[in-house]
């Protein structure tokens, strides 16, 4: 299982682009996965309660997902130019998926080998258990 150290997650979101920054970020403070990431739409998200609810679209239940002040202000500067609901989008308005070139790019420039995008997912569980959050709940 590999995951990054903070300096790591820094240089790799310095290195991102800006379209990719913040779903960088997402990925870092929730441990969503990509496809969750990406289907987010702004009723999602809760700014006054700091919550992304997320449906899981394989039993259809829903979950609540808490945004640290970090994530709150990543989220709340995304400049809204394109139309369609997703928070996370590319000119047409639909969700942008296709980012493996880019995620690839950044990860070379911060010099960080042997890394996925789901890796993102352990980082941010890795940390919470490292800062004394119990596994299951992690």
């Amino acid at each position: 299982m590999r995951y990054l150290l903070l300096g790591e997650v820094v240089r790799l979101i310095d290195c991102c682009p800006s379209f990719l920054k913040p779903i960088v970020i997402t990925a870092v403070c929730t441990g969503l996965r990509k496809a969750e990431i990406v289907n987010i739409k702004s009723h999602d998200i809760d700014f006054m309660n700091r919550i992304i609810y997320i449906e899981n679209p394989k039993n259809g239940k829903k979950r609540d997902v808490p945004m640290n002040d970090y994530l709150t202000g990543t989220l709340k500067s995304i400049k809204r130019i394109y139309p369609g609901p997703y928070v996370f989008c590319n000119k047409d308005g639909n969700p942008c998926c296709d980012f493996r070139k880019s995620f690839a790019t950044a990860l070379q420039k911060a010099g960080i080998k042997d890394f996925r995008f789901h890796d993102l997912w352990h980082t941010c569980a890795s940390n919470l258990v490292m800062e004394g959050v119990d596994l299951a709940t992690a």
